[in-house]
């Protein structure tokens, strides 16, 4: 019984090859994706996204998504500037973590 639970598993990993953490983050990842999208129509934001260095930056940093992705600090870095250059800060030391 053990052994066919492990091969439909392993059946179901070949066919879907995320892991179980990607799984997991995906609502996550579409909601940053569309709070990025939103962000691209601020100027102050679109000129920094075009840059292909800050663009990787933005969409793979895990200290900007968590800080993006905190209750209330999307609407502060549209509407307050320190949050937006704490924003900014965090893109261009590229602080990964």
């Amino acid at each position: 019984m053990l052994k066919k639970f492990f091969n439909l598993f392993a059946l179901i990993a070949d066919l879907f090859p995320l892991t179980f953490v990607e799984i997991l983050y995906l609502p996550f990842s579409y909601k940053y994706w569309r709070l990025i999208k939103e962000l691209t129509t601020e100027d102050w934001f679109k000129e920094i996204y075009q840059d292909q260095k800050y663009q990787s930056i933005i969409l793979h940093n895990m200290k900007l998504k968590t800080f993006l992705l905190t209750r209330g600090n999307f609407e502060k870095v549209k509407t307050d500037n320190s949050y937006r250059e704490k924003l900014l800060r965090i893109i261009k030391k590229n602080e990964l973590i």
